[in-house]
């Protein structure tokens, strides 16, 4: 009989070097983050100047967020391409947490992922034409901020289990 494996915050997940900070279904389901930041500074989109249009902010919006984010017109290069980028054990579905993926991120900081800087990190949700939210991790937690998309972020990938 299989048994699926049921996860918990703070262990590693089913990547093998993502820590979970987020679980669903009893542990059956949820998110892990990498291990560290993907870069240390990267624009939300180099097309600052068009709206993506239906970016969401709920948990579970984050994925098709960065797709979005990605197959824009003129699109060469943005925080979602660095998350979609990112191999960790071959494991490709990396991706920009939505604003409140982040939130629950930085408010499982410390018992689950660590590793993180006191800065700016981006989202994959957008607020309008020219600006992009993302939240300030202050050591502790997170606090909302809108910037424009060509403001230079830290980026952290999560994914989805």
């Amino acid at each position: 009989v299989y048994m699926a494996k049921r996860y918990n915050v703070g262990d590693i997940g089913p990547s093998g070097v993502g820590k979970v900070f987020y679980i669903t279904d009893g542990g059956l389901h949820g998110y892990e983050a990498a291990p560290e930041d993907q870069s240390t500074g990267s624009v939300w989109s180099d097309v600052s100047s068009m709206e993506v249009g239906g970016t969401g902010a709920e948990i579970g919006t984050g994925s098709a967020n960065t797709l979005a984010i990605i197959i824009q017109e003129y699109h060469t290069t943005s925080a979602a391409q660095i998350c979609v980028n990112y191999r960790a054990s071959e494991e490709g579905d990396w991706f920009l947490p939505s604003r409140d993926e982040l939130a629950e991120l930085f408010s499982n900081i410390d018992a689950a992922v660590g590793n993180f800087t006191v800065d700016k990190y981006w989202s994959s949700s957008e607020s309008s034409q020219n600006i992009a939210i993302g939240l300030y991790y202050n050591g502790s937690s997170g606090a909302e901020f809108e910037d424009s998309k060509g403001t230079s972020c830290r980026v952290r990938a999560i994914r989805a289990f």
